[in-house]
């Protein structure tokens, strides 16, 4: 089926076999038909799936098995969003059109690892994927480890949940750094990463000017760590993001650490409580007296 595959392969792609220890000579056809062949060891997918784009060299790549289950000529599908700015990565994902297009062991394997990374990392993912393409720069920056079978969960699960507007911020100031895509995001005057004292010293520098209209902030302490926190109230209540997703961002351990972040949620408690509002009660909100209000400061 290589040849085959090979010879579907679209207009202004670039075949990259990585051969994993095939004793059937694989390697052999693949350059024979105009492929480059890289070896890649231990043996494992991981090792296979870091050995093509390290040998690379397009801004984008993609991955398929080359068993003839899957078209090449249906890369550009996955490709052109990619190509186009607007993802970084994406996943195809397999109908298949028979009872037999797909073992089935295989597709409950599927199925079960799919719903295990959508309860644990929150990513939509319905299909492990077997046509993707990313950007290779990003890809490479997730430092993947693993190089046996269990690459593709890790590059799933290393993934970071961001707001759409966050998103829009990054990409313009990307563009006005105009350097190169493997440039630190936020450069030192001598292109390195910040320190942890550069940013800590950026954060104070900030916060002393806010305390200028904010006289509230000269009572706290705000640190990096906070802003940590911050950013976990934020892509729970603005972006939306599952609980799980932000527990795997921040590390915890227990899943219990990251539940106080629900319990900040004032918007979720009045939710809560508008559904336990007793019969005959005229709706609206209470607006204490300041009386009260002077009263709850002191305590």
């Amino acid at each position: 089926m290589l040849p085959w595959v090979l010879s579907r392969m679209p207009a202004g792609f670039r075949a990259i076999v990585a051969d994993n220890g095939s004793t059937d000579g694989s390697a052999e056809i693949a350059a024979a038909h105009g492929a480059k062949v890289v070896h890649a060891a231990p043996r494992g997918f991981g090792a296979a799936a870091h050995a093509g784009p390290a040998a690379a060299t397009a801004d984008v790549v993609c991955f398929m098995d080359a068993d003839g289950s899957l078209d090449p000529w249906q890369l550009p599908l996955v490709a052109g969003p990619v190509l186009a700015g607007t993802h970084d990565l994406l996943l195809g994902r397999r109908r298949p059109r028979t009872r037999d297009g797909w073992p089935v062991h295989g597709r409950a394997g599927n199925a079960v690892v799919a719903w295990r990374l959508r309860r644990t990392a929150g990513v939509p993912v319905y299909d492990l994927g077997p046509m993707r393409a990313a950007c290779r720069e990003a890809l490479l920056a997730l430092g993947l480890t693993d190089r046996r079978f269990g690459a593709v969960c890790e590059a799933r699960g290393k993934a970071t949940p961001l707001t759409g507007h966050t998103v829009t911020v990054l990409r313009t100031w990307m563009r006005e750094r105009s350097g190169a895509a493997a440039d630190p995001p936020f450069p030192t005057r001598q292109g390195r990463p910040l320190s942890v004292d550069a940013i800590q010293w950026r954060l104070a520098k900030h916060v002393t000017a806010a305390a200028s209209s904010c006289r509230s902030l000269n009572r706290k302490h705000v640190s990096p760590h906070v802003l940590r926190h911050t950013c976990a109230l934020r892509m729970r209540f603005h972006a939306g993001v599952d609980i799980a997703t932000i527990a795997l961002w921040l590390g915890h351990s227990d899943i219990r650490a990251t539940q106080t972040y629900l319990h900040a949620d004032l918007a979720l408690k009045e939710r809560a409580l508008s559904r336990t509002t007793p019969p005959n009660t005229a709706p609206g909100r209470y607006r204490p007296p300041d009386t009260l209000l002077a009263f709850l400061e002191q305590l």
